[in-house]
């Protein structure tokens, strides 16, 4: 079986695993990836970007809403699910998954998880119609013709 990578993000979910758009899945929103240079780079951006992240999160503005797509393992696959409700403790993210899981039986929406910076492959700052990052989820987007 091949490693699976899923990409959950609002409102839909996308999977993959090295990074090339395969194909969508039987799950509504699901797009199965494999190898893809131009998601590869949009995690680099967000990876990159994490600094501003974590300096918006510490001091949001009003109305300020922040998300993180990281990844969590599953035996030998990968889901990449997103999380809200975030916190920032210096070394470690805090917060709730905003998305069911569909591989990772052990995980439910709501759960509280932490995680590390190594693991972001993409993040959101939403205030109001204004949207920052983002940067795979718009890849996928993209290649889904959306």
């Amino acid at each position: 079986m091949k490693r699976l990578l899923i990409l959950l993000a609002t409102p839909c979910v996308l999977v993959g695993c090295s990074h090339t758009i395969l194909s969508s899945s039987k799950q509504p929103g699901v797009v199965v990836v494999r190898k893809d240079k131009e998601l590869a780079d949009a995690v680099k951006l967000a990876q990159d970007g994490l600094p501003r992240f974590i300096a918006r999160l510490k001091h949001p503005a009003a109305g300020e809403h922040f998300a993180i797509q990281a990844r969590f393992r599953a035996k030998m696959n990968f889901e990449h699910l997103w999380v809200d409700h975030l916190s920032f403790d210096g070394a470690l993210f805090h917060g709730k998954l905003a998305d069911q899981p569909v591989i990772i039986q052990r995980m439910n929406k709501g759960d509280d998880v932490n995680f590390g910076k190594t693991t972001v492959s993409d993040w959101l700052i939403i205030n109001g119609d204004k949207r920052e990052g983002g940067f795979a989820e718009a890849v996928l987007k993209q290649k889904q013709g959306q």
